[in-house]
């Protein structure tokens, strides 16, 4: 019993731990397109207005996400009670 509540425990952390990563990976590439659409000299890329709709969408697909995870972690916790 205790074994498999550490193995939870684990999982929850090294999950915490990924999308921390993957957070951090993700606002630094959206810097970066901002950056480099701040530093262009002509406008042979996308327009700004476009990069906001990409960001926009990827902020919702990011609340899809999380909702998904606090889903999972409802459910995890409700399976370590349970045993």
């Amino acid at each position: 019993q205790q074994a498999k509540t550490d193995f939870y425990m684990l999982s929850l952390q090294t999950a915490e731990e990924q999308r921390t990563r993957t957070r951090l990976n993700y606002d630094n590439e959206v810097n970066k397109m901002y950056s480099i659409h701040h530093n262009a000299l002509d406008f042979t890329i996308l327009p700004l207005k476009m990069i906001d709709l990409i960001q926009e969408r990827c902020r919702m697909i990011g609340e899809r996400i999380q909702s998904v995870y606090n889903y999972k972690i409802e459910c995890f916790h409700l399976k370590l009670q349970k045993d």
